[in-house]
């Protein structure tokens, strides 16, 4: 092969590259025409599912958000609606139709999920030293597996030192932890019904919750905890008063407590996440309510 043969094949060669880069270079100008047209119509669909009206985010503000840990334990959602109703000032503080075990009146068992912190409204454990009793605190010690045996020698000199103790066991099940707290129960059986003896009762309750709240809060239980609060005194130890005049004693010590601890945040007080005051049924729910209700209108306590 002469000089001018090997002077065209270089030029045949040379031109065949130019034409495979020019190929090149014009695929890659389409696929990035092709990335950028798809962005922008991501963009503008992004922008129509915005409400009327939002401001669109900034790049910078787009942070991924990671995914949340799961708990141990899944608490139910509230069941709003007729099963609670709230109280009037207090955030996630309800009336509830259920028991201290988490069921309505009638249904057997219990229905604990997740922490759950249970005050035990009996006065009983405080003279025998035993996990006896009949009513709420029964049935609680029963569904506990405690029912018949004897408190620990922690429990029982706590219990001769003050009328809110704190039980330092943990019953745990499948699917909740329970924390209990006993409360030494006014017992109003040797007094009348008159008004005085209304003014007496709300006077034990409103330092009997005051005493259970600023121990709850100084325990610190876990923050995801539901608080099962009975109505205390009420029954047999509320003597001869009254189911409308108990509301009334009731409700005073309880707002008043809630309002002197925490405010219109006693759940945030307490570091826990809901507070059920447990209502056994819809009669005693609904005349609690109404009292509740016209505290909140007249800004005064039943018996002020």
């Amino acid at each position: 092969m002469d000089k001018n043969q090997w002077i065209a094949l270089g030029v045949a060669l040379g031109l065949l590259v130019l034409l495979l880069l020019a190929a090149m270079f014009y695929c890659l100008h389409l696929l990035f025409r092709r990335r950028a047209s798809l962005t922008a119509d991501k963009e503008e669909e992004g922008e129509q599912l915005l409400p009327e009206g939002s401001p669109v985010p900034h790049p910078k503000d787009q942070v991924p958000v990671k995914p949340a840990a799961l708990p141990p334990f899944h608490l139910a959602s509230p069941e709003l609606g007729p099963q609670k109703i709230q109280i009037y000032g207090q955030r996630n503080c309800y009336l509830s139709q259920e028991g201290i075990l988490g069921v309505k009146p009638g249904e057997q068992g219990h229905k604990w999920r997740g922490n759950v912190i249970v005050l035990d409204p009996s006065g009983t454990i405080f003279q025998t030293r035993c996990y006896s009793g009949g009513g709420a605190s029964g049935a609680l010690y029963a569904a506990l597996g405690v029912y018949g045996e004897a408190v620990g020698q922690v429990v029982s000199s706590a219990l001769a030192r003050s009328r809110v103790v704190v039980n330092p066991s943990i019953f745990i099940g499948r699917h909740y932890r329970v924390h209990v707290v006993h409360l030494q129960s006014p017992d109003m059986r040797r007094r009348d019904g008159g008004e005085a003896s209304v003014r007496v009762l709300k006077m034990q309750l409103l330092l009997l919750f005051l005493e259970a709240f600023s121990v709850i809060r100084r325990e610190s239980f876990p923050g995801d905890s539901i608080i099962m609060m009975p109505l205390v005194a009420s029954g047999i130890h509320s003597g001869g008063i009254g189911t409308q005049d108990y509301c009334r004693a009731f409700c005073d010590a309880f707002c008043t407590a809630a309002a002197e601890l925490g405010g219109g945040d006693l759940v945030a007080a307490l570091g826990v996440q809901e507070l059920r005051i447990c209502c056994y049924g819809t009669d005693t729910q609904r005349a609690l309510a109404e009292v509740m209700a016209q505290r909140a209108i007249t800004g005064r306590g039943a018996l002020d």
